[in-house]
């Protein structure tokens, strides 16, 4: 599992992280302790999950999956459309399915309900 330098999570003022293709196949809970975090770009890294602990960042404004292979959304990132500020979802390149095989997770039409119109990058849902 390669994720990223637990070093990065001691800048706390961080606002913005571009870990974009660095073969990142985790994201570790303690990312967490980012709370001024703005931007995260984690798109091209072959994802095999998201924590829960991700959508925590209540100051998120936008966050790029795009092309990480992902076949399932967390419910836990509804949080993420409940803040005023957070405006861009890109999950474009994405392998998420119609039809959940459980209720762990959402699929892409509860994501669009769930985020509406301020989500300007989900184009996984118009296939």
């Amino acid at each position: 599992m390669l994720s990223f330098p637990l070093e990065i999570l001691d800048c706390v003022e961080l606002e913005e992280l571009d870990l974009s293709s660095n073969r990142l196949t985790s994201v570790q809970v303690e990312i967490k302790r980012l709370e001024n975090m703005k931007i995260l770009k984690l798109h091209h890294n072959p994802l095999e999950g998201l924590p829960n602990e991700l959508f925590d960042l209540k100051n998120l404004v936008r966050l790029h999956l795009s092309f990480c292979g992902l076949e399932r959304i967390p419910r836990s990132i509804t949080r993420l459309s409940r803040s005023i500020s957070f405006i861009e979802l890109d999950l474009r390149g994405n392998n998420i399915p119609d039809i959940p095989e459980n209720g762990d997770y959402l699929n892409k039409y509860e994501l669009y309900n769930a985020f509406g119109h301020r989500v300007v990058s989900l184009d996984l849902i118009l296939e």
